[in-house]
């Protein structure tokens, strides 16, 4: 089970349960694979969302966590659902403390990537 203190988050891939945390060097790997000075602009998800840049972000995050790519690895990744993509987002986010709670009209809290909200376009 992934230490959610220390801002893991247990992810299947393929079966598979791997540990996944934004620390330095995911987030250094999330800038150098898409050419960005901050990590941020990586989650920019809502006008440039292709399946390249999902596979990408997830292939960067792994490397920064030291996951070595074997080839059954990178096909399961291949093989993602964006929904099982978003949902291993959503528990890389909420484990590393990078989400922000918003009320729903429900009066429930909903939470999304920090970058979304400041993407200028609801969540």
């Amino acid at each position: 089970m992934a230490n959610s203190a220390r801002g893991f988050s247990d992810v299947e891939i393929g079966g598979e349960k791997i540990q996944l945390a934004l620390g330095l060097g995911a987030l250094a790997e999330l800038e150098d694979a898409f050419g960005v000075d901050s990590f941020e602009e990586t989650l920019d998800f809502g006008k440039k969302t292709s399946a390249k840049r999902l596979r990408k972000w997830l292939l960067a995050v792994m490397r920064g966590n030291d996951v070595g790519m074997t080839p059954e690895r990178e096909r399961a990744v291949n093989a993602m659902s964006v929904a099982a993509f978003m949902e291993a987002l959503m528990g890389i986010m909420q484990a590393s403390g990078m989400t922000q709670h918003e009320p729903a009209a429900t009066g429930e809290e909903t939470e999304r990537p920090l970058a979304a909200a400041s993407a200028g376009e609801p969540g």
